[in-house]
């Protein structure tokens, strides 16, 4: 049960298991998320303000946010209730909201301005019509100079031998 009869050695389990499982998908996530706090260090002049996790699912994420930025106000969308109930858990200090990214409804949880605009592992879940709509909506939702990183595994086409 998630709650408060959990404790602190139930949510890190879950988290290495849920960590495990989506590194089977996107292998090289922990190096590509150290590249991507890096380049908005890099790209921003500073430590972002603050950012946003774009269905941040568990909170694992935003929990390295705050980890490298402790200063930096963050914020974490997701639908799914049980994931939510665990970046609560996860990352105490984040705003942890529910949102619906299927449509534009999503910013109204959202708040912002953002300096940083993350989405890991969560595009794929939307028709592409509907990801070339978010995006435009991100770029509401940033501030100017603001960056949006994406992770997101790619489907490997069907490559035709040439002689």
């Amino acid at each position: 049960m998630i709650g408060e009869h959990c404790v602190a050695g139930d949510v890190d389990r879950w988290l290495r298991e849920w960590e495990s499982m989506m590194d089977g998908f996107l292998p090289g996530r922990g190096d590509l998320m150290m590249a991507g706090m890096q380049t908005a260090e890099t790209v921003l002049g500073q430590a972002p303000v603050a950012a946003l996790d774009l269905g941040g699912g568990p909170g694992t994420t935003t929990r390295k946010l705050l980890r490298r930025w402790p200063a930096c106000a963050v914020s974490l969308l997701d639908l799914d209730p049980v994931l939510l109930a665990l970046a609560r858990l996860a990352a105490p200090g984040a705003a942890v909201r529910q949102a619906d990214l299927s449509s534009a409804r999503w910013r109204m949880a959202a708040g912002g301005p953002y300096d940083l605009v993350l989405a890991v592992m969560t595009l794929h879940y939307l028709p592409e019509g509907r990801v070339r709509q978010l995006y435009a909506e991100i770029r509401r939702s940033l501030r100017p100079g603001g960056l949006l990183l994406v992770a997101e595994p790619m489907r490997q086409r069907a490559r035709r031998e040439h002689p």
